[in-house]
Formats: structure tokens, C-alpha cells, sequence
């Protein structure tokens, strides 16, 4: 897959059209993985918490989408107090 490639090169820059890619498609496992890796390398892009609660809503596992919303929430409240000043 062309896109898969590409996130493989620089996950960063194509991490959005693949993850919207393998929405579409409903490719949710591929999609997961994916995301997971972003939020590994990534944790200031509270975004892709988001997408993460996102996919586990599609996949119908409430218990993990709510964990990583809440996640999300706490780690804006965290940096909030910086982006202030």
C-alpha cells in the first residue's frame, strides 16, 4: 500500500491521510496499530489520543474510548498553564 510506505518513512507528515484511509475502509485493527505508534512517539499531539478514542468508539469498546479521552483532557490540563504564557 502506497500510503503505509509512506507513514513507514515519515509517520508525522502521513500519519492523517492513512489514519483517514483506513477509516474509510474501515481497516479499525490497521488503524489502532498505527495510531498507538504515533501517540508512542508523539505525546504532545493530544490529537491523536483523540483519534485513538475515536477508533475505539468505532470498534465499540467504551471502556478504552473513554480512557483515552480522559487522557487527553489530563494532559491538556497539564500543559495548559504553559501554553498561557
Amino acid at each position: 500500500m502506497y500510503l503505509e510506505d509512506l507513514f513507514d518513512k515519515n509517520p508525522t507528515i502521513w500519519y492523517g491521510y492513512y489514519y483517514k484511509s483506513l477509516i474509510a475502509v474501515k481497516d479499525l485493527d490497521k488503524a489502532e496499530k498505527i495510531t498507538k505508534k504515533l501517540v508512542k512517539s508523539n505525546k504532545y499531539d493530544l490529537s491523536v489520543l483523540v483519534h485513538l478514542g475515536y477508533i475505539y468508539k468505532l470498534k465499540e469498546e467504551p471502556k478504552k474510548e473513554t480512557e483515552c479521552y480522559e487522557k487527553a483532557l489530563k494532559e491538556l490540563n497539564a500543559v495548559q498553564p504553559l501554553l498561557i504564557i
